[in-house]
C-alpha cells in the first residue's frame, strides 16, 4: 500500500494541486524493517515489546520505515501500542523513537525488589 498525506489547511478552496512524485531507491522490505526494529527493542529496551505495522514514509527528503511499538505479555498477549520507531529505509538504523515511559521501566522497591505500582495488567 502506498499512502500520501497532504495537509490542506494552507490551500485555498479554489486552488488546484499538482503533485508529481518519482522516487527511486533500494530499501529494506517491510518485514526486514520490522525484524530490525524488534532486535533493537530487545537489545535496548526489553523483551516484552514488539514492532508491528511498518509504513514507508517519505519526509525531509528521506525514506523511513515507521513501526508501531506494542507492549505484550506472556499471559495476556498484545496489550497496547506504547510508541513508534523510525528506521532509515536503506540501512535499517534507528533514526528516532517515541516510546512511552511505561515501556522503559517499572519502578521497584529497593528493599523488596517488588514493583512500586500495580503491574497486574502485564
Amino acid at each position: 500500500m502506498v499512502q500520501m498525506v497532504i495537509d490542506t489547511e494552507e490551500l485555498a478552496v479554489e486552488s488546484y494541486l499538482s503533485v508529481k512524485v518519482h522516487i527511486e531507491a533500494e530499501v529494506l522490505t517491510a518485514e526486514k524493517a520490522r525484524r530490525k526494529a524488534n532486535v533493537w527493542l530487545l537489545m535496548n529496551v526489553g523483551n516484552l515489546l514488539g514492532a508491528e505495522n511498518p509504513e514507508l514514509i517519505f519526509s525531509d527528503s528521506h525514506l523511513h520505515w515507521r513501526v508501531d511499538v506494542i507492549l505484550t505479555s506472556p499471559t495476556r498477549g498484545r496489550i497496547e501500542q506504547v510508541g513508534r520507531l523510525w528506521l532509515d529505509a536503506v540501512t535499517g538504523n534507528i533514526v528516532s523513537s517515541a516510546l512511552s515511559p511505561l515501556c522503559l521501566s517499572v519502578p521497584t522497591n529497593f528493599l523488596t525488589g517488588k514493583p512500586t505500582r500495580d503491574t497486574s495488567f502485564w
